[in-house]
């Protein structure tokens, strides 16, 4: 994978709420019948609003299905519960509720025409560019919504649509603020240190017996342990259970059918090799002159004389991503490359190799191999994929069937093991963990860690979906809170004794050196004269908290950040990660006025976007604020994960 390249050419927005509902139109005078909530069923209420059970799980299932598409096979159960997306979710309910309500009081409106023309130019209800109303339907009916509900919910869409617009019209940024965005963007520091590491240090001194007593008795409270619980489990694997289910022709076809323009859209993409010779943005013409004349040279041989390219990108190329491969990039699409690199593959034909090609990389040859037309995907084509997708879904339910069955022999007197056995599982018995700790094999899961530590011991839990496995869990002990007691904590003793020992003895010889490049005026000069090596850190960017060659530091980065040519040298030590340095700036680089000028359009746009997002986002946590807002989290927490 090319992995400097490659990047997010469009910068991602975050989502301020999430219009998750489906919204329909009703000028063919279908309705739909509407019960009432019941208490149990509502999770949260706006004001006189419910969000019930059933709008959530909605609303996270489409979340799941949006990151899905966007991570495709990095989307690990890891990356799920990291997203938080239940929370988005209910987040996203609330906001949308809070805004509608006020754009109600505010007395704008949405027209029955600005309603019929969002729904007729909706690519999902078209074919071959036109509105089919049968497509609609089946879409609408595949959702399980009604058109009375997506006319509601879609005119509430354009209602919160047109307050947004209304409340940052009015946003504006300055050519000063632009100014001081691209300088903090584009600035670039450079800086000389002298590491002392404490690994150096950590056998130059013996650790008594005497040593580890006081230690622990001074750091006692490193050693407590926070409460525990030990469980058993037995997990349902999805695909245990895919053997003997089969998925008719009409089910696949009716899934087709209702996602295609949505999850079977192929974009114009193309495969394609590079050369890359990395040349820094801000290098002397004749470094970069250099660079050109070879690629030039190994472009004459290529178009010229018919040489290989993959072999002269293995022999040549700088881009260690893809240098082993012949500079195989594989296929992209638009808006996966820097902009020069796109425009110039997405003009080539198959076989040809463009001119040199400077990006902020540095300069390239590319040679696109096969292009991919943009087009809907048949259903021939993708059939396979949707009947092991309609397959595990039936599979996920027949595993939770299986749960459900298991739980019940279990409680009526049968021991988990045999039940577990019987299905050819096994029983897992982690250690003990605690709270909302990930178990092995299940990840992190709020509901489930609550319903656990609710139990009693010898409790078996209900069967309940843990990240998208049927988990069949007992309660074994719950171990409490308490403090380790010398002997059990003596192994890490020793080790910590000399890491913070080694940590203090680099500290006063990085403070001696310190006192002596004070004198010296000179970092490099008190450095030669203790026979210490200085080295030169790589060019450091304002943002972020990572300084190549020693780590991450807030506190370092700010100081590095106020280093300047009348006061180079950093006043105190620094302790990164147990070692000890010393800092001076070597260079600060600064954008020109050109440069700021060819950034500015390009700039204002982000900015302006930016501020945007954040007055909107403002106004949304202030109208939250006015409004009534309850969440019931009991019942939240005994809601399935998606």
């Amino acid at each position: 994978m090319l992995h400097f390249v490659r990047r997010h050419a469009r910068s991602w927005v975050v989502w301020i709420f999430v219009a998750i509902i489906i919204g329909v139109f009703t000028f063919w005078g279908v309705s739909a019948v509407v019960e009432g909530p019941s208490s149990q069923s509502v999770l949260a209420m706006v004001g006189e609003h419910p969000i019930e059970r059933l709008e959530l799980q909605r609303a996270e299932m489409n979340l799941v299905e949006a990151y899905r598409n966007m991570y495709k096979e990095r989307f690990t159960p890891e990356v799920k519960a990291s997203l938080n997306l239940r929370q988005q979710a209910l987040d996203g309910l609330i906001d949308r509720l809070v805004l509608i309500d006020r754009a109600r009081e505010l007395g704008l409106e949405i027209s029955d025409q600005q309603l019929l023309d969002t729904i007729l130019d909706n690519p999902s209800f078209q074919r071959d560019g036109r509105f089919d109303k049968e497509l609609y339907l089946r879409v609408l009916r595949y959702a399980r919504q009604t058109p009375a509900d997506y006319e509601s919910g879609r005119r509430d869409d354009l209602l919160v649509q047109q307050l947004q617009g209304l409340i940052t019209d009015g946003v504006s940024v300055s050519d000063e603020e632009i100014r001081e965005d691209i300088v903090g963007q584009d600035e670039r520091i450079k800086v000389a240190f002298v590491k002392f590491k404490a690994s150096d240090e950590t056998t130059k001194f013996d650790v008594t017996e005497d040593d580890l007593k006081a230690y622990y008795e001074k750091n006692k409270s490193r050693y407590a342990e926070p409460e525990r619980i030990r469980i058993e489990f037995v997990s349902y694997p999805t695909d245990r259970f895919q053997e003997g289910i089969a998925i008719d022709d009409a089910a696949i076809t009716e899934y087709y059918e209702a996602n295609k323009e949505k999850s079977f859209q192929q974009p114009f993409e193309v495969r394609a090799r590079h050369i890359l010779r990395r040349v820094d943005e801000k290098a002397d013409e004749a470094t970069k002159k250099a660079a050109r004349d070879l690629l030039e040279g190994l472009r004459k041989r290529i178009v010229d004389e018919g040489a290989d390219f993959a072999k002269l990108a293995q022999e040549n190329s700088e881009d260690t991503g893809s240098k082993d491969a012949g500079g195989e990039l594989g296929f992209f699409a638009k808006g996966r490359m820097v902009e020069p690199f796109e425009k110039a593959a997405f003009a080539l034909k198959p076989g040809e190799t463009s001119p040199v090609v400077e990006t902020p990389y540095g300069f390239h040859l590319i040679q696109v191999e096969e292009i991919h037309e943009e087009r809907v995907k048949p259903l021939e084509e993708v059939r396979g994929e949707i009947e092991q997708k309609l397959r595990t879904e039936k599979a996920r339910a027949a595993a939770g069937e299986a749960a459900k069955a298991d739980h019940e022999a279990a409680t009526k007197g049968g021991d988990l093991a045999a039940v577990a056995s019987a299905r050819g599982l096994e029983v897992q018995k982690p250690d003990p963990r605690p709270r909302n700790a990930p178990f092995p094999g299940l990840g992190t899961s709020m509901p489930f860690s609550t319903a656990l530590w609710s139990a009693a011991p010898g409790g078996l839990l209900e069967p309940t979906a843990v990240n998208g496995t049927w988990v069949l869990a007992r309660v074994v002990e719950k171990l409490p809170a308490g403090t380790q007691s010398f002997e059990q904590a003596k192994e890490r003793l020793e080790t910590e004794v000399r890491r913070d020992k080694g940590t203090e003895l680099a500290r006063k010889q990085a403070e001696e050196l310190l006192a002596k490049a004070r004198e010296a005026g000179s970092l490099k000069a008190a450095a030669e004269a203790a026979q210490r090596e200085v080295v030169e850190s790589g060019e450091i960017a304002r943002s972020g908290r990572y300084v190549p060659g020693i780590g991450g530091s807030d506190d370092l980065k700010l100081a590095i950040a106020r280093l300047t040519d009348d006061k180079k040298l950093a006043d105190q030590v620094f302790v990164v990660a147990g070692d000890a340095v010393v800092v001076e700036l070597v260079k600060r680089t600064v954008p020109s006025d050109e440069e700021i000028a060819k950034k500015m359009d390009e700039t204002r746009k982000t900015l302006l976007e930016r501020k945007q997002q954040e007055v909107f986002t403002a106004y949304v946590d202030e109208q939250k604020q006015k409004g009534e807002v309850k969440v019931f989290p009991d019942r939240l927490e005994q809601l399935p994960k998606a």
